[in-house]
């Protein structure tokens, strides 16, 4: 029944962003002596992919919006030169 608890929980916590409760759930396990469910360990890989995919995601906007902003300096700077 316990499993069934943690399942439960899985997706309310990782809706919260809370993957560190998430990953001492399963450290606590680990100290346990209790082997973490194959569910426990699909959902942390799904979720840690998803991490990746978010950063990559980030990382673009930050660049466009980096370039973006190099590109209306470079505007400014000629405005005010004239």
């Amino acid at each position: 029944m316990m499993l069934m608890s943690n399942r439960l929980q899985i997706p309310h916590l990782l809706s919260q962003g809370r993957i560190e409760v998430l990953e001492k759930k399963v450290a606590h396990q680990s100290t346990a002596n209790v082997k973490p469910s194959s569910d426990m360990n699909k959902s942390l890989a799904d979720t840690n992919m998803k991490l990746k995919m978010e950063l990559g995601n980030l990382r673009a906007d930050m660049d466009k919006l980096g370039k973006q902003h190099e590109a209306a300096n470079k505007e400014r700077n000629e405005l005010t030169n004239r």
